[in-house]
C-alpha cells in the first residue's frame, strides 16, 4: 500500500476573490499575463486586486508592496512553507 498525505488546496489555482481573502498572510506565485511573475505574501485583497509583499532585501528584510488586479493574472498558487514563521500582522 502507498498512503499520500497532502494538504487539501495546496494545489489549487486562486481563481475567485474568495480564494485570495481565505489566503491572506500566505507565499503565493502569480503569473502575469504580460509573461512577468513575482512570488509575495498576500497583504490585502478585495473585489478587483491584491496587494502583494515582496520581499526586496532579504538580508536587510525589506520588502515593498505591489497592487495587483485580478484582470492582469494568469495563474495563482499558493507555495508551500514548511517552516513558516508567524507574523503579526498575519494573526489579525
Amino acid at each position: 500500500y502507498t498512503l499520500e498525505v497532502s494538504s487539501r488546496g495546496t494545489s489549487r489555482p486562486l481563481t475567485d476573490a474568495k480564494h485570495w481573502r481565505r489566503n491572506r498572510g500566505r507565499l503565493v506565485r502569480v503569473e502575469f499575463v504580460d509573461g512577468g511573475q513575482v512570488t509575495g505574501r498576500i497583504a490585502a485583497s478585495d473585489d478587483s486586486g491584491a496587494t502583494l509583499r515582496i520581499v526586496t532585501d532579504a538580508k536587510r528584510g525589506t520588502t515593498a508592496e505591489q497592487e495587483v488586479a485580478y484582470a492582469e493574472i494568469t495563474r495563482a498558487r499558493i507555495q508551500v512553507e514548511f517552516n513558516r514563521e508567524a507574523d503579526e500582522k498575519d494573526e489579525d
